[in-house]
């Protein structure tokens, strides 16, 4: 069309492109079509999207094709890095999941990639720039999930004099957070603030939000449909015990559903059934109860008694070790499970402590030093699969490969941990309907750009 000035950017993807086609003869056709090309290594992060401003800057371009990965992941950056460019008209051409990723054949993946730029030239140059108006904003807000992320952000917008409401399924606030003793690796206080804790002077954050005066607390209620586009929306919330629904207008909603823990039934061979198997979870909650009652204590459910050995079992529901289990790694368990046997050790120093484990994975700052304290305090780790938990007579045995020695092991405990992995919570799936939000391969709300949480 008459008054296009074509711009086509293409990035290396970090080398990721580069290792799936020949780059630089996809460079050479792009520069047979019409337009100005450039290419930069990576063009997503902050000095690539600076590059391509100043690019854009100088050519004048008003159309543009970004050669490179995914738009799924990647189109909102570009967006934003070029809100302020009026009449922009934008088209990608993905060839790093389509070409570089997809196929072996490297002269094939290239000549792909030049049909897809082709293509997308074609395209945007018959694309026409979407025409900005201005609509009314809805000043409120809905927060779905009445846990700490939640509040918090309920708390967040309504104190800079925004309307909240703030939706929870369960009757009361707080989340899994709620049901924690400690919080790890700091070792604070994890109910402090959701309860009156003794020892703790902390505004418990729980009596924050129903006190502060821009938040409305719906609980127990669950969103069950939703109309409207961003800035404006009208949802609807049922709540329990009530026979109409109740249609809240809102201009923004954050989902924050949190997760829910692998149920380890689905594992039979763990011995779940047994009482003296628990997950950590439930640990934590006898944690919880004994501190409110006389002060921190880990006692057996089947007799209230002190176990002289405990035993914790790691991958309870991920990495694939199991056929019912996930193929991801949870990642928090393996710190939890350091933090309940420190935690153990410090109770009861004479204990035997065990941590069954494939691979420890505790890759954030501070946790190598945490690993380090777990086994200075006496925690002895075991590297094996474990293959399944017994009762013989009035005796737990967990049945073993010990990876050190190279064969199968048994040893009686009087108490074992599961460390269960995380899940999607029950309602992803629905609330992903509802707003049309993506959801990753594990069924989990897809980040904004996945790729960065990594680097």
């Amino acid at each position: 069309m008459e008054g296009d000035r074509l711009a086509i950017l293409i990035c290396h993807c970090n080398g990721e492109i580069d290792d799936g086609l020949e780059v630089p003869e996809l460079l050479e056709f792009a520069n047979s079509l019409s337009g100005v090309v450039k290419e930069h290594e990576y063009l997503c992060g902050r000095a690539g999207l600076e590059f391509a401003r100043n690019f854009l800057k100088e050519s004048e371009a008003n159309k543009v094709v970004l050669v490179g990965c995914s738009p799924r992941t990647h189109r909102g950056i570009f967006l934003r890095a070029f809100s302020d460019f009026n009449g922009l008209t934008i088209e990608h051409a993905n060839i790093r999941e389509q070409c570089a990723w997809a196929h072996e054949d490297r002269r094939r993946a290239t000549e792909k990639a030049k049909v897809l730029v082709r293509m997308a030239v074609h395209r945007v140059l018959e694309l026409e720039p979407l025409k900005k108006i201005k609509v009314d904003i809805t000043p409120s807000a809905l927060v779905i999930g009445g846990g700490v992320a939640g509040m918090q952000a309920a708390f967040d917008i309504a104190s800079r004099g925004f309307k909240v409401f703030l939706v929870e399924r369960n009757k009361e606030l707080g989340g899994r957070v709620a049901r924690l003793s400690a919080t790890f690796p700091t070792i604070g206080c994890g109910i402090c603030c959701m309860h009156n804790c003794p020892n703790c002077e902390l505004t418990p954050k729980i009596e924050e939000i129903y006190a502060a005066e821009n938040i409305e607390v719906l609980t127990p209620a669950e969103v069950v449909g939703a109309k409207g586009h961003l800035g404006n929306y009208k949802v609807k919330v049922r709540e329990e015990g009530m026979e109409e629904e109740k249609e809240l207008n809102v201009g923004t909603v954050i989902i924050a559903t949190g997760s829910k823990t692998f149920d380890p039934k689905r594992i039979p061979e763990y011995g779940y059934e047994f009482e003296d198997v628990i997950t950590a979870e439930e640990l934590e909650g006898i944690y919880l109860n004994e501190r409110l009652k006389v002060g921190e204590k880990l006692v057996r459910p089947s007799d209230g008694q002190i176990p002289k050995r405990v035993n914790f079992i790691q991958c309870v529901g991920s990495r694939g070790l199991k056929p019912e289990s996930n193929p991801y790694c949870s990642i928090t368990c393996c710190l939890y499970a350091m933090g309940h046997a420190r935690k153990t050790k410090e109770l009861y120093p004479d204990a035997e402590v065990y941590i069954h484990y494939v691979d420890l994975r505790s890759p954030y700052r501070g946790f190598e030093e945490y690993y380090n304290a777990a086994l200075d305090s006496g925690v002895k780790f075991v590297r094996g699969l474990v293959e399944r938990v017994e009762k013989r007579g009035e005796k737990l045995v967990v049945v073993y490969e010990n990876a050190e020695l190279r064969k199968m092991d048994e040893m009686e405990t009087e108490l074992v941990v599961l460390s269960v992995g995380q899940e999607p919570s029950e309602n992803t799936a629905k609330l992903s309907e509802i707003f049309h939000v993506g959801r990753d391969i594990d069924g989990f709300f897809m980040e904004l750009n996945p790729r960065f949480l990594v680097e």
